[in-house]
This record gives structure tokens, C-alpha cells and sequence, in this order.
């Protein structure tokens, strides 16, 4: 996933860690587990999120931080308006402020500002926010958790449309 830097090659077996503890219950309960894990995960992730002081998540804010210090080192040289040749110590490139491009790719790819970005930004007296995905925002994740999860409630409380109760359901297992 680009967005958070998390790569998992295997979600089954993230899945089945989370799931241990229900493993041998009836599948209504292992859903009812699921919606309680997911259920504990939003709220935590929105009670998190809505402590940020900050306009980008508190992981964008560090890297553009950190990134921010070695930016403080660079030679920036115009060519244009929104183009520069950035120098440090072991990379020459083109940064290109209207495309949010610049030769190590770390600015197009990430979708954060790269420390070349960073100094060009800072000539120009642009905000370097402006540069940032909204993905990294403090309010696209309070947005991403603001969903509720509701508790499924008894089996007899459930409303269920006459043409879905009316189907019968068989299962036939394959023996080998």
C-alpha cells in the first residue's frame, strides 16, 4: 500500500493472527469477533486521530521533519518559475513544483515532499502542506475513521428482507 509504506505479502496470515482467539467458535460468532475487533480498532484510530494538534498525521509529520533538516543543506538553483536544479552532496536533480516531480522520484512516488523539494519550497516561501497527498492529513484520517461500527444484536432482531429468509441454503463437503 503507498499511501502508509506497509507491505504485506501475506493478509492471510495477518488475519489469522488477529483472529486466534475465535478460531474454533460458530462462524456467527467468529463474525461478531471480527465486528468487535474492527469495532475497537475504529475507535481507537478515531480517538487517535482526533488528538492530532497537527494538520498531517503524526508519521508524515516526522518524516517531513527530519527531511526538513537536511533540506537546510541544499544548493537550489532556478531555472523557472516552479523548476530547480537541486544539489547536495550525492544527487544533482530536476525538482519540478507543478508536477511534484523531482529526479530521486521520492516526491512522486511518496507523495510527501522530498528534502530537494523541501528547499525549493522554502525559496519560493510556498507551504510546504500544499505539497503533501491529502491521504497524509490529519483530517482525511479522522474521515477514514468517522464510520460507525454497530454491534449485529440477536439473530432475532435481525431484519431480513422475505426473499433473502426464504432461500435454502445447502452445503455439500467434498470428501476426498
Amino acid at each position: 500500500m503507498k499511501k502508509y509504506n506497509i507491505m504485506s505479502t501475506n493478509i492471510a496470515e495477518s488475519m489469522n493472527n488477529a483472529l486466534k482467539e475465535c478460531k474454533e467458535l460458530p462462524i456467527t460468532r467468529v463474525i461478531d469477533y471480527i465486528r468487535g475487533v474492527l469495532q475497537c480498532w475504529f475507535h481507537d484510530r478515531r480517538t487517535t486521530a482526533l488528538k492530532l494538534t497537527t494538520q498531517l498525521t503524526t508519521v508524515a509529520d516526522v518524516a517531513v521533519g527530519v527531511k526538513d533538516e537536511e533540506a537546510r543543506y541544499m544548493l537550489v538553483y532556478l531555472i523557472t518559475f516552479d523548476t530547480f536544479l537541486g544539489k547536495d552532496v550525492d544527487l544533482d536533480g530536476h525538482v519540478d513544483l507543478t508536477t511534484k516531480t523531482y529526479t530521486c522520484r521520492e516526491f512522486d512516488v511518496d507523495q510527501l515532499p522530498c528534502a530537494h523539494a523541501l528547499a525549493c519550497i522554502r525559496l519560493r516561501g510556498f507551504s510546504f502542506l500544499d505539497y503533501c497527498s491529502s491521504y497524509y492529513s490529519s483530517a482525511f484520517l479522522v474521515a477514514a475513521y468517522s464510520g460507525k461500527i454497530h454491534p449485529m444484536g440477536q439473530p432475532i432482531e435481525w431484519l431480513v428482507p422475505s426473499d433473502v429468509a426464504s432461500r435454502i441454503v445447502c452445503c455439500h463437503l467434498a470428501r476426498k
